[in-house]
Formats: structure tokens, C-alpha cells, sequence
């Protein structure tokens, strides 16, 4: 008598086939992506990988962090910004990165018409929002004092030397430090081999590749003091984005409302009507830093400025109802399409 089979065909193959099926749902409710977190040059990072982790992935992210803030921070004296701020008029010698920080930060403040100055630190503390923070506002003899030092054109930057033309003038890299360490970052990931992820540094974005084969969805928040209300979902791919606002650092003294942006031309906090404006560029820096810029500039002028430049910008304008109202160009239109 022919032996029979301890199993049958088929109740191998339901045993087998529930097994794929459930590694198949196994296999798509897995994480897509490789989340890593930190903190620093005072506030939070985070990056996500599609790409399979492989390395040091977190200290590779934290040590490239830490190389640009030892460098640009005002808060470590012992930073190379802090000791430039010490010194008097004589040349003084900087680091390549440094280096590449103030040759966008002087081109922008050529681009922008002076509205992107890094000399603006001191009148930003005049007006109480440095820290610790204060309801003082500057008398308008502060102001005509410290005009004969701030402003961009007290500095002369060349082959990896920067020089001031009065002791007073300083340098706060902070509307564009954390744009350029963004972009350091992605540049370490794709030298380990990666190249689909999402590099974000206090609110400052980069995405590069895909993540499940479609753009990086990035969100960009409604102009509130509370956050975490969405405005917009906008597909990233290879750019950039940085958003620059009033609506949550701010003060009131007397019934009057002082935005912590300073339009360096009048020394005064800007009184428009944007409430935020987002930029998005090839490079974080220029993001960041034109986000501020156009910021100061108020509607019409960042719009311009924004078409010379090639630049896809979304603003959010305050209405007087208390609503607020969308602008967009055609560049940034073109983004909304890419799915």
C-alpha cells in the first residue's frame, strides 16, 4: 500500500500562505522611516531615513551639529563669533564655514536692500527681546547711537578674514547658523550613502529623495501661538524650506504689539501685515536667511523681490478681522502640483 503524505498539498499551503499574509501586513505596518532626535545650538533636531540605517547614524548627526555651534553661537564665549565680537578693528581669521555663513550673509544683505543684516543683535536686545527678555523699549537716542555701528557695511570679509571698521559692531548668525547646519547635515548623509531622508533643525527643513516613492510631506503652520495647527501640507523633494514669522514671539507694552523682528533700515520692529512667510530654496542657509529678509521687507516688496530671486514663497497676511489671507506665487504653485 503506497504510504500517504502526513499532510496534504492544501493543508500545507494554508498554514504557508497565512504566514505570508501576515508578514506581508507585518512588512507594511513597519516604520517606513528611521527616526533620530537631539538637541542643539538651543533648540531641537530631528531626521527621519527611508534609506536602511547603517553606522553611527546619531552621533554623526549630533557631532556635525556641534562642529557649527561651537562656531557661530553668541551664548559660548569661547565660539568664533563670540571672540570676533571681542575683538577691536584688526583682521581677524575665521573658519572656511564660517567663511561661507557671511559671504551668503553679505550677499543677502546686498540682494535684500539691507533688510538681512547680521549687525542687528544689539538693537534686537535694545528693544528687550535678548535675554534675559524685558518690556524695555529703546529711547531714540539709543538708536541714533547704535546706528553708527550696526549695519553690514562695518564689515569687510576676505579670503577666510573678516574685519570690523568699529569696535561696537557684532555678529549674530542666528537668522541663518541654523539654515547652514541643516544643510552640513544633509551633506554628511549623502556622503554615508543616503539619499532618501528629512533633516529638520528648529523648524528649518531639507528633504532629499522620496519617502515610499512620493515627496516628503512637510507641514507648514498657521500663524498662532499655540503650535500645531497645520496651514498647509506642501511635497518636498531636494529643496529646501524655512518659515519666518511674528505671531509667537512678540511683546505688548501699553496697548502696543512689538514683533521681535527688527527691520534693520529703521532700527524699529516691523508693523505690516505679513504674519508669516515661507520660503522655499535650493540650500536651507538662503531659505533661512531670505525668510527673514523678505519677512522684514512686508508684502509687496518681499513678492518682488521674490520674483527677481527666483524664489517660491507662501505668505500668510493678517487681516483685520483677525483672519488671515494666503499669497502665493507662481513658483510656489508649481511645488503644491508635485505629489
Amino acid at each position: 500500500m503506497e504510504a500517504k503524505p502526513l499532510y496534504s498539498t492544501r493543508k500545507l499551503l494554508l498554514p504557508a500562505l497565512f504566514v505570508m499574509a501576515l508578514f506581508w501586513v507585518t512588512w507594511n505596518r513597519r516604520p517606513t522611516t528611521t527616526a533620530y532626535y537631539g538637541q542643539a545650538m538651543g533648540t531641537t533636531w530631528s531626521v527621519q531615513i527611508a534609506d536602511p540605517p547603517t553606522g553611527d547614524i546619531q552621533s554623526e548627526i549630533q557631532k556635525q551639529l556641534n562642529i557649527v555651534n561651537a562656531l557661530m553661537s553668541t551664548y559660548q564665549p569661547d565660539s568664533e563669533i563670540s571672540r570676533f565680537n571681542r575683538t577691536d578693528t584688526q583682521p581677524f581669521k575665521i573658519s572656511t564655514q564660517t567663511q561661507d555663513v557671511l559671504s551668503m550673509a553679505m550677499t543677502l544683505f546686498e540682494d535684500s536692500n539691507g533688510a538681512f543684516d547680521i549687525t542687528v543683535g544689539p538693537v534686537v536686545n535694545a528693544w528687550g527681546f535678548g535675554f534675559p527678555p524685558s518690556l524695555k523699549n529703546p529711547t531714540e537716542s539709543d538708536l541714533e547711537e547704535m546706528r553708527e555701528y550696526v549695519g553690514s557695511n562695518h564689515l569687510t570679509l576676505s579670503e577666510q578674514t573678516v574685519l570690523k571698521d568699529n569696535p561696537n559692531t557684532k555678529i549674530d548668525l542666528s537668522a541663518i547658523a541654523k539654515g547652514y547646519a541643516v544643510d552640513n547635515v544633509s551633506k554628511r548623509l549623502l556622503e554615508m550613502g543616503f539619499t532618501n531622508f528629512l533633516v529638520e533643525v528648529g523648524g528649518e527643513i531639507y528633504a532629499h529623495g522620496k519617502k515610499d516613492n512620493s515627496s516628503w510631506m512637510v507641514g507648514i503652520e498657521q500663524p498662532q501661538q499655540k503650535q500645531g495647527s497645520i496651514q498647509l501640507i506642501l511635497p518636498l523633494e531636494n529643496a529646501a524650506l524655512a518659515t519666518s514669522g511674528d505671531y509667537r514671539n512678540y511683546k505688548e507694552r501699553d496697548g502696543v504689539r512689538y514683533s521681535h523682528t527688527i527691520d534693520p533700515r529703521t532700527l524699529n520692529p516691523i508693523s505690516h501685515n505679513v504674519a508669516s512667510i515661507s520660503v522655499v530654496a535650493n540650500s536651507v542657509m538662503e531659505s533661512d536667511a531670505w525668510a527673514t529678509a523678505l519677512n522684514v521687507l512686508g508684502e509687496e516688496e518681499a513678492f518682488r523681490l521674490a520674483e527677481e530671486y527666483n524664489l517660491a514663497i507662501y505668505m500668510l497676511l493678517r487681516e483685520e478681522d483677525g483672519q488671515f489671507r494666503p499669497r502665493t506665487n507662481a513658483a510656489f504653485g508649481e511645488l503644491l502640483q508635485q505629489q
